[in-house]
């Protein structure tokens, strides 16, 4: 699916359980992915965003368990259980632009590699939760615990 220039916001449950949508190509104007968007698109391989981007809200790609690209570097705000059971996601996500991560936002992506965060990254008491079965981590995010996750190889934080 090509989302035309003039859209702002994916809205709400737009593509709730569309298990025929395979790509996703978000176009410049986009700066918003509303609440379950896309949420049991079961087929759903890849997204590619733009730079725009700013919010990905709660369970937007949730259930999207053949998702294995996701691009979304300059994402601001990722909400609760944004990404949650996408246990096909085996390539690195990159969040370096994200200032808040809800809660659960990456709970079962049992096969993620690396998940690159940046240096405006806040964390609050749901930061923990947001990556639970991850193990790896570096010195900088001490206050964080990544346990239970054993495939991830290395979480970065660039600082």
């Amino acid at each position: 699916v090509r989302i035309p220039a003039s859209v702002v916001t994916i809205e709400n449950n737009a593509f709730l359980g569309c298990r025929g949508l395979t790509k996703v190509d978000l176009p410049d104007s986009v700066t918003t992915i509303g609440n379950n968007a896309f949420n049991g698109a079961s087929r759903l391989l890849k997204v590619i965003s733009v730079d725009t981007l700013k919010t990905v809200d709660d369970g937007t790609f949730t259930n999207c368990t053949s998702l294995k690209i996701v691009s979304i570097a300059s994402v601001e705000t990722i909400g609760n259980e944004a990404f949650m059971g996408n246990t096909a996601i085996k390539e690195d996500i990159d969040i370096r632009g994200a200032k808040d991560i809800g809660q659960y936002t990456f709970t079962g992506c049992t096969y993620m590699n690396d998940i690159l965060l940046g240096e405006n990254i806040e964390y609050n008491k749901y930061t923990k939760a947001s990556f639970i079965k991850y193990s790896t981590i570096r010195d900088t995010l001490v206050n964080v615990d990544f346990t239970g996750q054993s495939m991830a190889k290395a979480i970065y934080c660039f600082i």
